[in-house]
């Protein structure tokens, strides 16, 4: 039933507006019949829209490998930069250990065994206190 009522109304404005189409059939077969030349025209058009639209994509393409350089030569400078943090981390940490060492070394050299004063030495040097019970 509903089928028929769709067909029903199509064909009532079919019947109402039957010139549109007419219309539109009419000026299709006039550009057709009476074009002169516009093949050519359309063919040089549609040309330069190529043209124009390959010379976008190129333009995209060359940003992108730009952008692309750009990229992998900012990352290589980061890893460099982190490698030679790092180099210099180890270096400091070494020069301290050595440095904490060099005090131990002092500090019990300074003190000759004796535990209190050993005790009163680490805890100045280290900031800790020392509680003697």
């Amino acid at each position: 039933m509903p089928v028929m009522i769709f067909l029903q109304t199509a064909w009532a404005y079919i019947k109402k507006y039957w010139w549109v189409g007419a219309a539109i059939a009419g000026f299709i077969l006039f550009e057709v019949i009476f074009r002169t030349k516009a093949s050519s025209d359309l063919a040089s058009t549609l040309e330069a829209i190529q043209k124009r639209h390959d010379e976008e994509l190129n333009a995209i393409k060359g940003a992108d490998e730009a952008r692309r350089k750009a990229y992998e030569e900012n990352n290589r400078i980061l890893q460099a930069r982190l490698a030679e943090i790092e180099r210099q981390a180890a270096e400091a940490q070494v020069q301290l250990d050595a440095k904490k060492r060099s005090e131990l070394e002092k500090i019990l050299k300074d003190t000759n065994n004796d535990p209190d004063a050993l005790a009163q030495k680490l805890s100045d040097a280290t900031g800790f206190k020392v509680i003697v019970p």
